[in-house]
């Protein structure tokens, strides 16, 4: 088959703008759900290293927990941000 015959067969499906932040805000919100679960687990973690003498194991778990939350926070405000900045509508999971 020549080049030709294979650029005409295969159809490009281009990416309107709406979906591309339908997309966006969708990752955001689902990626920004995960963290905060991880958030709650690091929290278990913590405490339970904390409270068996596991300095170091809560040391660990307490800063990942603070990374998390963090990364959550930052990803889904800077998506509201973006939203709000193109005049979309906010991510939501529902």
């Amino acid at each position: 088959m020549s080049t030709v015959m294979l650029r005409r067969t295969v159809e490009t499906k281009e990416i309107r703008p709406e979906e591309r932040t339908m997309k966006l805000n969708l990752f955001a919100a689902w990626a920004s759900y995960f963290l905060v679960l991880a958030t709650v687990v690091c929290l278990g973690s913590f405490l339970v290293a904390a409270g068996s003498g596991h300095g170091g194991w809560a040391l660990i778990a307490g800063l990942a927990g603070v990374a998390s939350i963090g990364l959550a926070v930052a990803l889904y405000t800077s998506t509201v941000h973006h939203d709000h900045k193109v005049h979309r509508e906010s991510p939501h999971l529902f």
